[in-house]
């Protein structure tokens, strides 16, 4: 198998359950039919309205619109016309703000994809065409209507958004099903934007194809109702008719009809002393509606802005229209039952059931925990002949606010390594006990042979004597011993364990914030090193201390979990990113920051005795680890026992993986992210390893064990995501409250950076987040600043968008 997805190669079938949501809810479904033409040697797709009329006129015409049917309308002719039709049709508009990509004769003859085409179709929806040779992929989005050849290409290539149908037939594409994203519709991601660009140039170059069948309308702008809301109190709501109306038709284009354009049309012009009535102005918006058929141009929020721009409201430097700050995490998916060991499954759903909590606080806590059970006793191998090898220990955290459970839902699943721990203190107050009498042995040993000596001392040689003290001088070893977690120790505690178990130990922080801040001192970068020698699981590690001698450590393998709170986390990442470059952050690969369970709901039962048995009976197994028992390989040279994976395992991880090296390298990622990401060529393997052998796997890891590591891959990346684009967020938090004190008349026009920090207001105190605010409100238009001279340095002050500032101050 090449660098590229595989995928079936006979013809494509019709599968229309699998259809995604966001396709079906667009009311734009017709039919359609090969059907022979004269002199043309393939046969067209013809399009069909559902009532059996073939297609004809001007996308997005009234008639042409009225003719559409939903989903299931459309399935259900098809269903009846015994096979008159051949499949399903989707006519795009840009009202529907979808981007469909059609990749033409990109599947060759032996079912391999382009790499770049694979990257792009398994970030959405994507689906193989129906002559099973190409591959349709749907993003949100908007690009005009454009057509690549595939002459002086590897593949034919063309977009729709505005016109036309493409044929949709839900046979969904491969890989999409092992990224998880077969019912996803994403949106355009800059490897589209990348192709597209490639393809056709830019946008702005870009002229309306005339032979396109059925050019569409202009897309709306994308406002958000706030921007649409500060448009409009830049206008005078008593401007003349003929304006008045073309800000009405813009809202009207702009909300595709909906009543939230028509309330912010009829709020502002209840402002004016002109105001008909509010049944004058539903009359006039339906009228916008019946109007969308004809020629005339069309009126878009363009236009409006353009008014904002000539009237005589607007300041004489013409501040712009404000942006809104973010005011939203990026949304995640839950983890899943399917993504847990089967031993542990019920155990960990049973616990989050009742002490109602995402399951996410109780699943990644617990892999971590099995993954420092195993350590480094077997390794993996992805590859199928190099000596790459990955341990299973993982560092994972667990982000919710204070008060969510989070540290109760831990303590209850780390109970079995803790018992574990427990055991082990017992054989280790045991061994220690031995070693004291061992010790207290061999100096009465040495004490008698002194004693002898010193009667003998005429008639004892002194070689006799030397090899007699020798025999007793050399004290009895000092037991290793058996650790499996720790909670709080000193770097040259924590190398002492790890020096007494190679194989593994788990060090758990409640609060990892504190621990990352901590080591951000730059006295703590022995620490650093040492943790992060411990991250990589394999790597032998060194301690000379004067007073505690030299500990050498055979390989230091370190599992790290731990909890934090978002805003200290997200303060974290924005500041430690831009001072570390070692990576500590990026190397938490389970990282999670599911939606808070808002509602708790209250469940008084007995815990489910039978799964706690089957997993703390898992746990104990993964203790106690022969690699020989799992059929593991030994180098003829020796090293680490280690599992391959199967042919199927590995086609899958390389198709993953083929994605993943793409994004990394692509340079269209935060170089943060880009890093975090980096690890998981690693991580999947780790967890394949993970849950083939907590599922009592043996020899070769298998495909299933790695499909679900790369449901975590795909989990774990959008949790990612969120965490660093909420290093925005509390930069917006910020942000928000440097807003209110002006719109509360608390900051005037020209204020100082010391103006707001000074007063000692609430989230306000601290200097370098209120000058991260300040910019973040420049980049969004609320604010411009200037240098004005002084004496010493040039003060910077801050002028505010009139938008921004209390009415009465603007009146």
């Amino acid at each position: 198998m090449t660098a590229s997805q595989n995928v079936q190669m006979m013809p494509s079938k019709l599968h229309l359950s699998e259809v995604p949501e966001g396709l079906r809810r667009h009311r734009a479904w017709l039919l359609w039919r090969f059907e022979q033409f004269p002199d043309e040697a393939k046969p067209r797709k013809v399009p069909y309205y559902a009532s059996g009329r073939k297609r004809a006129g001007r996308q997005g015409a009234v008639d042409d619109v009225r003719a559409m049917v939903s989903f299931d309308e459309a399935r259900e002719a098809l269903a009846s016309s015994d096979g008159y039709y051949d499949g399903l049709g989707f006519a795009p508009r840009a009202e529907h703000g979808l981007l469909i990509l059609d990749f033409d004769n990109c599947i060759d003859a032996k079912g391999d994809v382009p790499p770049d085409v694979a990257q792009i179709a398994a970030s959405t929806y994507s689906e193989v065409t129906p002559s099973g040779k190409g591959l349709r992929c749907i993003y949100e989005g908007h690009f005009p209507n454009r057509k690549s050849k595939t002459e002086g290409n590897a593949y034919g290539f063309e977009t729709f958004s505005e016109s036309g149908f493409v044929t949709i037939t839900g046979d969904v594409f491969d890989l999409c099903e092992i990224m998880g994203s077969d019912t996803t519709i994403a949106k355009v991601t800059p490897e589209v934007e990348a192709l597209c660009a490639a393809r056709f140039g830019p946008r702005e170059a870009q002229a309306p194809d005339p032979d396109d069948f059925m050019l569409g309308r202009k897309p709306p702008l994308g406002l958000e109702v706030e921007e649409m809301e500060a448009l409009l109190d830049l206008l005078d709501p008593d401007m003349g008719r003929d304006e008045w109306v073309r800000v009405g038709m813009a809202l009207h284009h702009e909300t595709q009809g909906d009543d939230t354009g028509f309330d912010l049309w009829n709020d502002w012009s209840s402002l004016g002393g002109k105001y008909p009535s509010e049944e004058a102005l539903r009359g006039q918006w339906e009228s916008f509606e019946r109007r969308k058929g004809d020629r005339r141009p069309q009126v878009t929020m363009a236009t409006v802005k353009q008014m904002v721009k000539n009237s005589n409201v607007t300041p004489a430097d013409e501040w712009p229209v404000p942006s809104p700050l973010p005011d939203a995490l990026l949304p995640v998916p839950p983890l899943t039952e399917d993504m847990l060991p089967k031993d542990l499954a019920l155990w960990l759903t049973d616990i989050a059931d009742r002490m109602s909590v995402p399951l996410d606080f109780v699943g990644v806590p617990a892999m971590v925990m099995l993954g420092s059970l195993i350590g480094n006793k077997v390794v993996v191998r992805p590859d199928e002949f190099t000596d790459w090898s990955e341990p299973a220990n993982l560092w994972g955290a667990i982000m919710a606010p204070p008060g969510a459970m989070k540290t109760p839902a831990v303590n209850q699943v780390l109970a079995p390594i803790r018992k574990l721990e427990e055991e082990a203190q017992i054989e280790n107050k045991l061994k220690l006990e031995k070693h004291s009498l061992a010790v207290l042995v061999q100096k009465s040993k040495r004490d008698a042979v002194m004693q002898g000596a010193r009667k003998n001392s005429t008639s004892q040689s002194p070689d006799n004597l030397e090899q007699a003290l020798m025999a007793c001088a050399i004290e009895p070893p000092k037991p290793k011993l058996k650790r499996f977690i720790t909670t709080d120790a000193t770097v040259e505690k924590l190398g002492e364990i790890c020096a007494d178990n190679t194989n593994g130990v788990l060090y758990h922080r409640d609060e990892l914030p504190t621990l990352f801040l901590d080591l951000q001192r730059e006295e703590k970068a022995a620490v650093r090193g040492f943790l992060l020698t411990g991250w990589t699981g394999m790597e032998a590690y060194t301690f000379d201390r004067i007073g505690r001698g030299t500990t050498h450590i055979e390989a230091v393998n370190l599992s790290l979990f731990g909890t934090a709170q978002p805003q200290r986390i997200a303060n974290l990442v924005s500041v430690s990113t831009a001072k570390h470059d070692d990576g500590m952050i990026q190397r938490l690969q389970l990282l999670a920051w599911p939606d808070f369970v808002s509602e708790w709901v209250p469940v008084d039962r007995l815990p489910d005795q039978a799964a706690r048995e089957a997993a703390f009976a898992c746990c104990k197994r993964l203790s106690s680890l022969i690699a020989g028992a799992v059929d593991a390989q030994v180098d003829a040279g020796g090293g680490k026992p280690f599992l391959r994976l199967n042919d199927e395992a590995r086609e899958t991880f390389m198709s993953y993986r083929v994605i993943l090296e793409a994004n990394v390298r692509s340079r269209s990622l935060p170089e943060p992210l880009a890093a975090h990401l980096s690890k998981y060529r690693g991580m999947v393997p780790r967890l394949a390893l993970i849950l083939h052998l907590a599922g009592n796997g043996c020899g070769p890891i298998t495909g299933d064990a790695m499909r679900a590591a790369i449901k975590w891959a795909v989990y774990l990346e959008q949790h990612a995501r969120r965490m660093y684009a909420s290093s925005d967020m509390a930069t917006s938090d910020t942000a928000g409250l440097i807003l209110r004190r002006i719109r509360n008349g608390e900051l005037c026009d020209g204020f100082s950076q010391r103006d707001i920090t000074q007063k000692g207001w609430s989230g306000l105190q601290d200097a370098n987040a209120v000058e991260r605010a300040l910019r973040t409100l420049q980049k969004h238009d609320w604010l411009r600043s200037t240098k004005v001279p002084t004496s010493g340095r040039p003060k910077e002050i801050f002028h505010i968008n009139p938008s921004a500032l209390p009415k009465a101050a603007t009146e």
